[in-house]
């Protein structure tokens, strides 16, 4: 296959036969000369996330940070929120326990490193300052310090980099089903492109499958669905 095809291959292919169904707006972009595939990756800014279930719209949106006043006070000082990565966050089975519901992609799992993603995503949650009583009580019970920040968002979500904000879903079996089923084909997507030509997955393999991953950093084990119900 020359690199033509597996240009075309990758390119056109990849999200339309691959993450269709949870990132239908991705795109794969890179560049090639001489023969040779130099850079490909997938689009970073949050506009890949759109038409997705992982896509929320902060538009004329309020939304409440619960905290304490210590954090409160770093907050105000640096004029920022601070995001920590999944090792400091209250879920210690943050990404673990959805990965443990995709066992028949365990041939696929086993080649994803669970502590270096955990490692490189950044979270901070926030709820929608419109939540009623019960699910208020439930967010100042669980994680009010004292201190709960409503702010707004400025700014076009679709053109964050690298950061998205979603719902958090609870043992959301469709789309674990989807994210399962997309492991699945794209194990057979880059099995198919490694035996019709000389290209290596390398990093490409690699990354691509951490982006489907990483979404299951918004999904969370049933336990936690107190935040939003007390059933």
């Amino acid at each position: 296959m020359n690199i033509d095809v597996i240009i075309n291959k990758i390119f056109k292919s990849y999200c339309n036969e691959i993450l269709i169904d949870i990132l239908p707006n991705q795109q794969v972009q890179g560049t090639s000369s001489s023969n040779t595939l130099e850079k490909i990756h997938l689009i970073s800014t949050n506009s890949a996330y759109r038409n997705s279930a992982y896509y929320v719209s902060v538009e004329n949106k309020k939304f409440i940070h619960f905290t304490n006043l210590e954090k409160l006070n770093n907050i105000l000082l640096g004029k920022a929120f601070h995001l920590y990565d999944l090792n400091f966050v209250d879920d210690k089975n943050e990404i673990q326990f959805p990965l443990q519901q995709l066992k028949s992609c365990d041939d696929i799992l086993k080649k994803v490193d669970v502590n270096k993603l955990r490692k490189q995503i950044l979270s901070i949650s926030f709820c929608d300052a419109e939540i009623d009583e019960i699910v208020e009580y439930n967010m100042w019970r669980l994680y009010g310090k004292g201190i709960a920040i409503e702010f707004s968002f400025e700014n076009d979500e679709s053109q964050w980099d690298s950061f998205h904000l979603s719902k958090i879903y609870y043992n959301e079996n469709k789309l674990l089903n989807d994210i399962k089923n997309t492991c699945t084909k794209f194990n057979v997507f880059f099995d198919e492109l490694i035996r019709e030509s000389d290209y290596q997955k390398g990093n490409l393999y690699s990354s691509f499958l951490n982006q489907i991953i990483s979404l299951l950093a918004f999904h969370k084990v049933n336990i936690f669905k107190s935040e939003m119900n007390l059933d």
